[in-house]
């Protein structure tokens, strides 16, 4: 085959081969590439992972909100502090009197119990 009937033979095939090209490297790329529908799908997955982290930091958030609240000087009752206080720590002052006795929600039953 002489080079000027190869020319001719493959001279109207060239342009479809290079547009078929074209068409396969966008097809490629628009599903494996960078902003393709695999990294879309990924991407949405770590937006929805990310969305339920933010809701669950957002309810521990607020119930540390309501906890401090709970801590200004406005809304501590200091006589209910001082007996969580004592209760919590097992204080007590020298002159004080402890009795014990058994609650029903304790499980061991040897809550100190300060009475008046």
């Amino acid at each position: 085959m002489s080079a000027a009937r190869m020319k001719r033979c493959l001279h109207p095939v060239i342009w479809p081969v290079i547009g078929l090209g074209l068409i396969a490297y966008f097809l490629i790329h628009s599903v494996e590439g960078n902003h393709g529908l695999i990294a879309r799908e990924t991407l949405m997955d770590r937006i929805i992972r990310a969305e339920a982290a933010l809701g669950t930091l957002s309810s521990e958030r607020q119930v540390l909100e309501r906890r401090a609240r709970r801590l200004s000087a406005a809304a501590l009752d200091p006589d209910m502090l001082d007996e969580r206080l004592r209760v919590m720590l097992n204080y007590s002052h020298p002159n004080e009197v402890i009795i014990y006795r058994q609650r029903h929600s304790d499980h061991d039953g040897n809550a100190p119990v300060r009475q008046n």
